[in-house]
């Protein structure tokens, strides 16, 4: 009878076991540890207080730690297992042991690795942004960029389907080409306009500081609307800090042959590996 009392004031109605599960708050307990409460469930007190958690063979695998200045999270010292972030049951983000965090990927190999697009209401800085494999883009020069390089032609436009020629005199035509410091210049196409012109158009990309090309081509006589394109690029890697680039828009040999011959447009095309 006295152990029975002694039973019956141990686990007084409000709590109750079944199967080996312990209840505080219920008497049918579903868990081994099973509260059910409206308010603060469990209470640690004390300087540094944790929880640490080991698998089924006592192993140290985690823990949730008061350190005494921050919550922390995290796992075993030494250990190779990352920290995943699950909302809805569902791999969210992960913090990998060597420090990469992965957002919408499981294996960030950045520090900030995220698989999606970001969004920032403000300014987003960095020294640098770079890109996985080198970008390409387009640098496209027109006819209203195009101006005369010296006073002893006369230019005219062509209303027809744009671009530009030289209606007198002989010389050359000449238009800035600003891109990118450090980009990488990998092709120069030119589309002209060429009604049996007896003369060919040339088309050169250079430094302003010297006569020595990086890039250059030349109509072939095409009848009509053409493109000639040169991708064997000298020295192609942009340096403003010393320098600036134009393109020199000419012929071949003799003067300009009037309406014959027109200068559409340029494009320079070049890739960059960061901004």
């Amino acid at each position: 009878m006295k152990k029975l009392l002694l039973i019956f004031f141990l686990f007084p109605l409000s709590k109750g076991w079944s199967q080996g599960n312990v209840g505080i708050g219920t008497p049918a307990p579903q868990a081994p540890l099973h509260i059910n409460g409206g308010a603060e469930m469990i209470r640690l007190q004390g300087t540094e207080c944790y929880i640490a958690f080991n698998n089924a063979a006592g192993t140290y695998r985690g823990y949730l730690w008061d350190n005494g200045s921050a919550m922390e999270l995290g796992t075993a010292f030494g250990s190779n297992l990352p920290v995943y972030i699950a909302p809805g049951y569902s791999i969210k983000a992960v913090f990998l042991p060597n420090g990469n965090v992965g957002i919408g990927t499981l294996t960030p190999d950045q520090k900030l690795d995220v698989a999606g697009n970001i969004e920032s209401s403000t300014a987003v800085t960095a020294p640098a942004h770079n890109f996985p494999a080198p970008k390409t883009y387009y640098y496209s020069v027109s006819e209203a960029d195009v101006t005369k390089r010296n006073e002893l032609v006369s230019i005219d436009r062509d209303p027809t389907g744009g671009g530009i020629v030289i209606s007198g005199g002989i010389g050359k035509l000449t238009a800035p080409v600003h891109l990118p410091h450090g980009a990488t210049v990998t092709r120069l196409t030119v589309y002209y306009n060429d009604v049996s012109s007896p003369y060919d158009m040339l088309v050169a990309l250079r430094r302003s500081n010297t006569t020595t090309l990086m890039a250059s081509v030349a109509s072939t006589g095409f009848a009509g609307e053409g493109s000639v394109t040169d991708a064997s690029i000298i020295t192609p890697v942009i340096n403003n800090s010393n320098t600036a680039y134009v393109l020199d828009i000419g012929t071949v040999s003799g003067p300009w042959p009037d309406y014959s011959l027109v200068f559409r447009r340029a494009v320079v095309e070049y890739t960059v590996s960061s901004l």
